[in-house]
């Protein structure tokens, strides 16, 4: 059972936002889970299959596992909570090729397997996220005029998120920016569309920033 609901009816302003990722940001650097504030989520990547890089050129095909956190702006009225959770990813990229209709480089991806943990005091214990079974969209990775990059990702794929009031399936989740390196380097900044309600809670997810695990 679940009083859980796919879309959040809350409307943050700009500087709001900006506060609140600047606090999820802060505490992910530092490897928080604090119990205060709004949302963001970091990743850092590893290659599980080594794929031959030319200096400013994508990779070839490859697989690669990729670990972030993710950072959720919890709402409730006036009250607000900042929620880091601990993410991992794998992905199945292809060879890179010229996009005939955009004239540009671009890599398609899979996304293999995702999931994140996290606690929230507002609701009162663990959240846990996940990728539905056969769930997997339509990814890409796009470069730029004149190299590869900095290039622009896109994934996307369906989840179900695990909480204590219950658990919501069929949500569809979003990452989208622009990356210097694939996979993405240290300094670069995914922004997330994975928001829903539980109960009369909003969660809202904001940004994704990498990470070292």
């Amino acid at each position: 059972m679940t009083d859980e609901k796919q879309s959040s009816g809350v409307f943050l302003e700009p500087l709001k936002r900006r506060n609140l990722i600047k606090m999820g940001l802060a505490a992910a650097a530092v490897g928080a889970l604090p119990a205060t504030g709004a949302m963001a989520a970091s990743l850092n990547v590893s290659e599980i299959t080594k794929a031959r890089v030319l200096p400013g050129s994508f990779p070839r095909a490859g697989i690669f596992e990729m670990h972030s956190r993710p950072i959720f702006a919890l709402i409730h009225g006036r009250q607000s909570e900042v929620v880091v959770c601990k993410a991992y990813l794998k992905v199945q990229t292809a060879d890179p090729y010229t996009n005939p209709r955009t004239g540009r480089r671009q890599v398609d991806a899979e996304i293999l397997e995702w999931y994140a943990d996290g606690i929230s005091e507002m609701l009162g214990g663990s959240i846990h996220f996940q990728m539905s079974e056969g769930a997997s969209r339509r990814s890409w990775v796009v470069g730029g005029k004149l190299s590869d990059y900095p290039a622009t990702l896109n994934f996307e794929l369906l989840y179900e998120a695990e909480t204590p009031f219950g658990t919501l399936t069929g949500l569809r989740g979003t990452a989208k920016g622009t990356i210097s390196s694939l996979p993405p380097a240290l300094s670069d900044v995914v922004y997330m569309n994975k928001s829903f309600r539980v109960g009369d809670i909003d969660v809202i997810s904001l940004i994704c920033s990498t990470c070292s695990n």
